[in-house]
């Protein structure tokens, strides 16, 4: 099942040769391993879309690198560029196209190989290739994956994946498309390549095999939830739905609205727990539900929305409007996927219903 997410507002580059520069160097690795590492990092993404990098020392460029402290580039003062918060915690952050920022928490130890724990120093020793593999993905216009097998998963500095997984494939080519990096591919592809050599083909030739994008047998979901009802919908429908019913309605108005500011905050990573040698825990109490009904015997049924078994919160102007019973989306890569309304009393579900949101394959990507 498909579980990437492109950023809301679909804002990626427009250009396909990016070019970025380290600004500012880490204090704890020299620069020749830090460019290695960064190097390596783009080549994960450039080896899996028709994106190349290549890296400037000086000029204007579209994706800017540099390691930072607490206060870095006045973000007391702003909500969208946060500080950092020292030993641990978080380690990087990254801001959606067009900004093409990341930033590395410099109070960490990077190296250059995998992240392991140093009994000498009493500190975590971070993978600079890993952190920002997935932080690129990042100022890709990737948000996070719900696949714990792929490296833009929220947990992917815990378990260590460094390679972009299936469902990282998927979601960069739903950005920037799937094209054949070689001139050859048609004669390669006549002497059987795509079969006999299919890894080298899937890197250079992906288009001329076949190996483009998410096969939609694989998009079903293994165990439908009751009363779900599938609907391929053109890109940019807008679809209504109404918790009690069974079956899409239109939609009284159309919920597009103009963009709102596309410099969202930026998303992050975390460090694993201090202590390697046991499991991570935390301290923090669990949040109150506030899907809670009132207490009064009275009280009206609580309508709940969600998608993809997580929760919708609030309203993203342009691209989903829900109000009670109501849900209304505007059908694109970041709303496709799995919606269901339960309605509960006194903290029962007396019904639920579901609708499979589908794109219908787009004519000119065939």
């Amino acid at each position: 099942m498909k579980r990437y997410a492109v950023n809301p507002l679909g804002h990626k580059w427009m250009h396909h040769n990016l070019t970025y520069r380290i600004i500012q160097f880490p204090s704890t690795l020299n620069r020749v391993d830090t460019r290695k590492a960064i190097s390596v990092a783009f080549t994960k993404w450039s080896d899996v879309s028709p994106l190349s990098f290549r890296e400037v020392t000086d000029g204007n460029v579209d994706i800017t690198i540099g390691f930072y402290t607490f206060n870095h580039s006045d973000c007391w003062f702003s909500a969208l560029h946060p500080c950092f918060d020292g030993l641990n915690g978080e380690l990087a952050h990254a801001f959606l196209p067009p900004r093409g920022e990341i930033h590395f928490d410099n109070h960490e130890f990077w190296i250059l190989g995998k992240s392991r724990f140093s009994w000498k120093q009493g500190v975590w020793l971070n993978d600079l290739v890993q952190v920002a593999a997935h932080e690129i993905g990042h100022a890709l216009g990737l948000w996070h994956s719900r696949d714990p097998r792929a490296l833009m998963h929220p947990n992917a500095t815990f378990t260590g994946q460094r390679d972009p997984g299936q469902d990282d494939v998927w979601g960069i080519q739903r950005l920037y498309g799937c094209q054949d990096k070689k001139r050859v591919c048609v004669s390669w592809s006549k002497l059987g390549f795509c079969h006999r050599r299919k890894n080298f083909m899937r890197k250079n030739c992906p288009q001329r095999c076949d190996f483009c994008y998410e096969p939609l047998e694989t998009v079903a979901t293994a165990t439908p939830p009751p009363h779900l009802k599938v609907k391929m919908v053109p890109r940019g429908r807008v679809v209504g739905f109404r918790c009690g019913t069974r079956t899409p309605r239109a939609p009284p108005t159309d919920p597009r609205a103009p963009p709102t500011d596309p410099r969202a905050p930026p998303t992050s990573s975390r460090a694993p727990p201090t202590d390697p040698r046991a499991p991570p825990t935390s301290s923090r109490a669990p949040p109150t539900d506030p899907r809670a009904p009132p207490t009064s015997s009275r009280a009206p049924p609580t309508v709940s929305w969600f998608k993809d078994g997580e929760q919708i919160l609030n309203s993203v102007p342009g691209y989903i409007v829900m109000k009670d019973r109501d849900l209304r989306i505007v059908a694109n890569e970041f709303n496709e996927g799995v919606y269901t309304c339960r309605v509960s009393r006194h903290g029962d579900v007396v019904s639920a219903n579901a609708w499979d949101i589908r794109l219908k394959p787009d004519p000119s990507n065939s």
